[in-house]
């Protein structure tokens, strides 16, 4: 059975849904942990890659989701979504940084759980 076709608007609207539902997920995980922290919520958004159109929607959805709720987005990522060393290092720079919080899509299952 074949899948059916879908437009570029929808793949670009769904890729943009799904990365403010990813933001404001990662927003409600951080303000649960949150203590004393600084004063501007900054999130760590990481995808498989950032080379493919719809990586690049969800970044617009994560800038826009940020400005309007006033948290920092960093987006950092691969350039190849089968890149998945430097996704891992992505993910351990991340944590370094002392963020409030981290949205990532792994590479592979299994790949990041260190």
């Amino acid at each position: 059975m074949r899948r059916p076709v879908r437009s570029s608007l929808q793949i670009a609207s769904r890729a943009l849904a799904l990365g403010l539902v990813a933001v404001l997920a990662a927003l409600v995980l951080a303000a649960c942990s949150a203590g004393s922290g600084p004063d501007r919520m900054t999130i760590a958004v990481i995808p498989k890659g950032t080379s493919h159109v719809f990586w690049q929607s969800i970044h617009a959805g994560a800038l826009q989701a940020g400005s309007e709720l006033g948290v920092e987005i960093g987006y950092r990522g691969p350039l190849r979504e089968d890149d998945r060393d430097s996704q891992i290092a992505e993910v351990e720079k991340a944590g370094r940084r002392g963020i409030s919080g981290t949205v990532f899509a792994r590479s592979k299952c299994g790949a990041v759980e260190r």
